[in-house]
């Protein structure tokens, strides 16, 4: 099952400054475990919805979207679909990718 994780404007600033590099290493830590763990993670930031999954040829594939509307098998509408991109790198690129 997905974890949702909710970052508010401060914690997602805490994982883009550098003025604590611990912080931010734990912050992409803990996400880049549960990406790991669970094989996807979605959460909400500024009012857009965000899914990162690992794909079994590519890497991750990260999908932004304007809703958490979801179908009857728990996906995202693709209708809502912004933006998206694939990382071909670890989890933890994959976190980075996605915040920059």
């Amino acid at each position: 099952m997905n974890e949702i994780f909710h970052l508010n404007q401060l914690n997602y600033q805490k994982l883009r400054r550098n003025y604590n590099e611990k912080v931010q290493k734990d912050n992409l830590n803990i996400l880049a475990d549960s990406l790991k763990t669970n094989g996807s993670l979605e959460f909400q930031y500024n009012d857009l919805f965000y899914q990162v999954f690992e794909s079994e040829d590519l890497g991750y594939i990260i999908n932004v979207y304007t809703s958490n509307e979801k179908d009857k098998n728990d996906d995202f509408l693709d209708s809502n679909m912004i933006d998206g991109g694939i990382c071909t790198g670890n989890a933890k690129d994959a976190i980075e990718f996605l915040l920059d």
